[in-house]
Parts: C-alpha cells; structure tokens; sequence
C-alpha cells in the first residue's frame, strides 16, 4: 500500500459529535439542578435548625429532616446518572467507525483508545472517580465544588469534541500499518518456508511482540545448514509500508565476499515478492 492523503467522513463525525454533545447538555442540566437544589438544603438545614431551637415542635423538625433527606437523594440519582452517562460514553469508543487509510472508502469498527494507546482514556481521566462520588462525597459538596465539578466535565466534553477527528485518523492508521507488517511477516515466512527450505525456529501469534498487534512483528529461521535469520517488521511515522531488518549469523566464519553472496541471494529472493530489505547485517 502506498501512503496517500486520508480522508474522512467529517459529516459522519460531526453528526455523532452533536449527539455527545446533547447528551452531556442533559448532564450538565442535572448538575444545573444540583446547585439549585443545593441552595434548598442549606435553607432547609437552617431552618430545621431554627425551627428546632425556637419551637422545639419535633413533628415539624422530622418533617424537615425528611424532605432535606429526599432531596440529597435526589441530588445522588441525579450525579450517579451522570457520571453512568460519562462511562456509557467512554465504554462506545471501543466499537468506533473509523475510515481507513490510504482512500479513506472502507469503514472499520476500531477501538480508538487501543489503537492510540490510550489518548481517549487519558482524556475521561480527568473526571473523579464515580464510585468515590457516590459512596459518601456527594454529600459533603458544597455548591462551588459542584460548580467545578460542572466546569470539568464541560471541559473533558470539550476535549473530546476538539481531539476526536486527530484520534480517528490516528487510530485508523495504526490498524492499517499493523496488517501491513502481519502480511508482509506472513509472506516472508511463506517463501522462505515453502521455497527457499528456511523452517521457523521462533515466532508465534503471527510473530507480534508480546501479541501485541500494535508492536512490531519479529520471528526467526534456521535453514538446514545451520544458518539462523532473525526478521523484524517496523513501521515507520506517516508510511503505511512497513521496513524490514534482517539479521543473518552462521556457524562458522565467512568471507567477504561469501557475506556479499549471502546478501544478493537474500536480497533476489525478498525483491522477487515485491519485500525491499531495509537493512542487512551479519551477526
């Protein structure tokens, strides 16, 4: 594959912006309410205060503990409801549309965060954790700390919105490199294997650094006479052709001119399936 310009759905991405943004403004709404509410249980805190001390009518005193009781678990639903839409919202980006590179015509459901190596996780990073919020916090917050709260989310909504096109793209190129070093390390072991009676001596789950399809793909050969090749299949920054590195080592010592054979020979059978070799090195 040769690089070419990528190009993208914006319409496609602007549309599903707008949806996450109406469904944040739902969430700001209920912090909204929040605060209002908040202002309410202050001037029923005080007055149940007040009432207490001047009446001492316990009836009504119950009365008020009830109501600022209903309201701080209204206060709970609303901020749990929140930050389950936050995660609702971080848990779609593991089956995102991305259009993938180098024409931008096909489209691949992708887990963005994966294959950017986590740009989409650092971001909803920033949010506190729910589970702290909800299991005896809410409580204790006072109106310009709900204010803050509100301010942040606003700003990870923003981030998103603003980083999501450069995440795609990333994403998208970061899958198409790594099939491109999966087949091109598949049709190197094939000739070797098939034709020029290399056998494989190390690489397993399609020869991926830790199985990891983001890592390079490495693997190594050992041919009847002995000799052992080492592969590795790189990928380079905005080149969508991998590079290969081969190292070749013997048993016993060889000439110059012998290495120079070795070198053309490997080299004929790379070039004869269209595999350049980047780098050549005698071990």
């Amino acid at each position: 594959m040769k690089g070419k310009k990528m190009d993208y759905d914006y319409l496609a991405l602007d549309d599903l912006n707008i949806s996450l943004k109406d469904e944040f403004l739902g969430g700001i709404a209920a912090l909204l309410f929040n605060v209002l509410v908040g202002v309410v249980i202050e001037k029923l805190e005080n007055a149940a205060y007040f009432h207490n001390e001047m009446s001492n009518n316990n009836d009504a005193f119950h009365e008020q503990n009830k109501a600022l009781k209903k309201l701080k678990e209204q206060i709970t639903k609303k901020m749990d409801d929140l930050f389950r839409q936050a995660k609702e919202e971080r848990e779609g980006y593991s089956k995102y549309p991305v259009l993938l590179p180098p024409d931008g015509e096909e489209t691949h459901y992708l887990d963005i965060d994966y294959w950017t190596r986590g740009r989409v996780s650092k971001i909803y990073a920033q949010l506190p954790d729910m589970d702290e919020v909800r299991n005896g916090s809410l409580n204790r917050l006072s109106q310009s700390e709900i204010s803050n709260l509100l301010e942040l989310i606003k700003k990870v909504n923003k981030n998103m919105k603003n980083e999501i096109e450069e995440i795609c793209v990333e994403a998208g190129f970061n899958f198409v490199c790594s099939c491109e070093r999966r087949n091109m390390g598949r049709l190197i072991q094939q000739q070797l294997t098939r034709y020029h009676g290399w056998s494989m001596r190390k690489g397993i789950d399609q020869g991926f650094v830790d199985r990891d399809p983001r890592n390079e793909v490495q693997f190594e050969l050992v041919n009847p006479a002995g000799d052992q090749m080492s592969v590795r299949v790189s990928s380079i920054q905005n080149n969508l052709r991998p590079e290969v590195y081969v190292w070749y080592g013997t048993f016993k010592p060889v000439s110059k001119d012998y290495q120079n054979a070795i070198l053309h020979t490997m080299e004929s059978v790379f070039q004869k399936c269209g595999i350049p070799i980047d780098s050549f090195i005698f071990t």
